[in-house]
């Protein structure tokens, strides 16, 4: 009970008693990008890629293989797998009648919750295992919305945001409970510092920081030693606990910005290839290419003509 002394502006001053509860403060940000379901051909395969975010393939009819860190996974129906930013993987059709997928692209800006995905070991779900039904039941949800014409008015978007927050949910539940962690546990501490590195990241870092230029690598280290020094902890010690935080070294995440706004820009199709390396602080746009390929496995150009259809 919170017994609280409230001054009255008259003459007389009267204590109240009475009981208070308080939810959390929350800041945190929603992001679902590319969200689909596809059926392909028995020849079908995505070459090797990384993404800046979190992914999910969820396998609706047939069979998938996918080479995730050097391992294979064989995904019937109802499986799905999650993939954590920065993962190199690849995926097969692996049966003669065709494949029927869902895929997930998606991130939200809670430390605890990115903390959670990077650090559990279990990532592949079997149909079988009953804990994942909760993720399961989103999942479907989200396939079924893929299907709604109006899925671009207002009421339909919040149907997304509100099905994703669901799947989100479930995967908390899902994957709190699992004893075995992929990387030793860190502390809340640490965990407020990395975020707070996050955040002076997206401040100090300019984006043209993204090459990996000598003069650049110098400037980069010096931001991250600038973090260091104001936290008041060593630069090793900072690339530590921002790694074990958000699953990335402080570089990737960087990355990660940039990648997200190179997509975005490339979906406006009044700009240019070269206006959105130049915008990105890229002067050479064949080495934007290069990058933006190393991250998604496609060019600039593919990636634009698959948006676009």
């Amino acid at each position: 009970m919170i017994v609280m002394i409230i001054k009255s502006k008259f003459s007389h001053q009267r204590t109240h008693e009475f009981e208070e509860y308080y939810l959390p403060n929350i800041h945190t940000s929603l992001y679902v990008h590319e969200a689909h379901w596809r059926k392909v051909p028995a020849s079908w395969s995505y070459p090797a890629h990384e993404e800046s975010i979190f992914e999910i393939n969820y396998v609706i009819e047939g069979v998938q293989l996918c080479k995730l860190n050097n391992q294979r996974h064989i995904l019937q129906a109802g499986d799905f797998i999650i993939i954590r930013p920065f993962e190199m993987h690849e995926n097969f059709c692996a049966s003669e009648s065709g494949l029927t997928y869902f895929c997930l692209h998606f991130d939200l800006n809670d430390i605890l919750f990115r903390k959670m995905l990077c650090n559990t070991e279990n990532t592949f779900f079997p149909k079988e295992n009953e804990n994942a039904y909760g993720i399961r039941q989103s999942i479907e949800k989200l396939i079924q919305l893929c299907g709604d014409k109006n899925k671009d008015c207002l009421a339909s978007r919040l149907d997304i945001v509100s099905a994703s927050i669901s799947l989100f949910r479930e995967m908390g539940k899902c994957l709190s409970d699992s004893e075995t962690k992929r990387r030793p546990d860190t502390s809340i501490r640490n965990i407020q510092m990395a975020h707070f590195a996050s955040e002076r990241i997206m401040k100090l870092a300019p984006p043209s920081i993204t090459r990996h230029e000598p003069s650049m690598e110098r400037q980069f280290t010096n931001v991250v030693s600038k973090i260091a020094a104001e936290l008041a902890i060593s630069r090793t010690y900072l690339y530590r606990i921002f790694s074990q935080t958000f699953g990335m070294s402080p570089r990737q995440y960087l990355s990660s910005l940039i990648l997200d706004n190179a997509k975005f820009m490339l979906l406006e199709d009044h700009k240019s290839i070269e206006e959105v390396a130049y915008n990105l602080g890229y002067y050479d746009v064949s080495h934007f290419s290069r990058q933006f390929k190393r991250w998604t496995g496609m060019t600039p150009s593919q990636y634009r003509n698959k948006m676009n259809l």
